[in-house]
Parts: structure tokens; C-alpha cells; sequence
């Protein structure tokens, strides 16, 4: 599943510095399951720097050892589709769909 990256600046967000790693089978998915963590302070406008998938993302500054701000992965964010099959007994029918969300905190960075 593709990861999108969402870096912060040097103030009024989330962290200082740093980045949350997305994962979701889209951007507008990602930008989603970001927004229940870190709701738009603006509307309509994302609780962040910048919003990178994970190629753009690796050929900036912030891959590096140095990171963002000093600071790298603060969150990973994880959103998964899970469909159960066996409707009326039948294999090739869903039962139960579920969406499944999952927030999850990194020793990559030291809180500020």
C-alpha cells in the first residue's frame, strides 16, 4: 500500500519539525485518516507543512540523517480495508467490510 508523508514546520502544528508517515491506498484516503488525528486548524486546509508520496518524499533533504527541523518520524498512521467473505455460506460473497484505522507512535524523534 503507497505511504504518503505529511512534514511539519517549525511551529503551530502538530510537532515541530519531523513528519507522520500515512499509509492508504490513495492521497485523498491519506489526507483523510490524517485529519481525524490532526484536524484542520483552517478549514480545508491540512494541519501541516507538506504532503509527500513516499518517491517525492525520498529525494528530499529531510530522508536524510539530518531529518526535518532535526526531529524524523513522529507517527505512523495505517489504514486498512478488511472484507470478510461467506455470505449464506457462499465464498465469493462479502459478509462484513470493515475499515481499520491505526495510529501508532515512533522513538524516531524526541518530543519537543
Amino acid at each position: 500500500m503507497p505511504k504518503f508523508y505529511f512534514t511539519y514546520g517549525s511551529e503551530g502544528q502538530p510537532y515541530v519539525g519531523g513528519w507522520t508517515e500515512v499509509e492508504a491506498p490513495n492521497l485523498p484516503a491519506a489526507c483523510t485518516a490524517f485529519q481525524v488525528f490532526h484536524p484542520d486548524k483552517t478549514e480545508g486546509l491540512l494541519n501541516c507543512c507538506s504532503v509527500y508520496d513516499e518517491d517525492q518524499f525520498k529525494r528530499t533533504s529531510m530522508y536524510g540523517p539530518g531529518g526535518n527541523f532535526g526531529n524524523r518520524c513522529w507517527e505512523r498512521i495505517t489504514l486498512k480495508q478488511e472484507i470478510v467473505y461467506g455470505l449464506g455460506g457462499d465464498p465469493n460473497r462479502p459478509l462484513r467490510e470493515s475499515i481499520i484505522l491505526q495510529r501508532e507512535f515512533t522513538a524516531e524523534s524526541e518530543a519537543s
